[in-house]
């Protein structure tokens, strides 16, 4: 069977707590998030940014993040760290 996921670049009209709902409620598996100042801006990205991101795709019952174990490597377009982001 295949994932679907809808690439936020489509949804820049909406913040990305907003698009990340949007995506969730039509029904796709994951989100591509879009490194945009509207959505992820790569030079103003901090922890508490991830923690809204996080927190967002958290909130639809399943989530739309991959599930893993501790210790599990991420699946491949799984969230990644931001380079230079805080690490928590």
């Amino acid at each position: 069977m295949f994932r679907l996921s809808y690439n936020a670049n489509g949804l820049r009209n909406l913040t990305i707590e907003r698009a990340i709902e949007e995506v969730a409620e039509a029904g796709y598996d994951g989100i591509e998030l879009s490194l945009h100042p509207r959505h992820i801006d790569p030079f103003d990205f901090t922890g508490d940014h991830a923690t809204v991101v996080r927190k967002a795709l958290e909130r639809r019952p399943g989530g739309l993040l991959p599930r893993r174990r501790r210790g599990q490597p991420a699946e491949r377009g799984a969230v990644r760290a931001v380079p230079g982001a805080p690490h928590r």
